[in-house]
């Protein structure tokens, strides 16, 4: 993932619009990059007060650190 991919795609996870920032959650799940800064704003969403960001932080967590597959 490329730093302007991934700048856009943490600053997408405070968008208002909860589908907008679902996306972006799962993106960033999806790009097996755990960084500092995609690990820590996924445990910060995985306190949200909205139960569906909450579960998609906590998701994108288990999979943005599973082994690659060969």
């Amino acid at each position: 993932m490329t730093p302007a991919v991934s700048a856009k795609l943490l600053e997408l996870t405070n968008d208002l619009n909860n589908e907008v920032k679902l996306s972006a959650i799962y993106a960033l799940g999806e790009s097996a990059s755990a960084t500092p800064a995609h690990v820590n704003r996924l445990l910060a969403l995985s306190s949200d007060l909205n139960h569906n960001v909450k579960v998609a932080a906590i998701k994108a967590l288990g999979r943005i650190t599973r082994p690659k597959q060969a």
